[in-house]
């Protein structure tokens, strides 16, 4: 999980609408 949310992360660094969707995974995943 850790590897796609990172994947993420750098496919859409400079994208803020991208940065708030990974802001609520991690907060959904945040047991991870």
């Amino acid at each position: 999980m850790k590897l796609w949310l990172h994947h993420l992360n750098l496919c859409g660094d400079n994208v803020p609408e991208l940065n708030d969707f990974y802001r609520n995974v991690m907060t959904l995943g945040d047991d991870e």
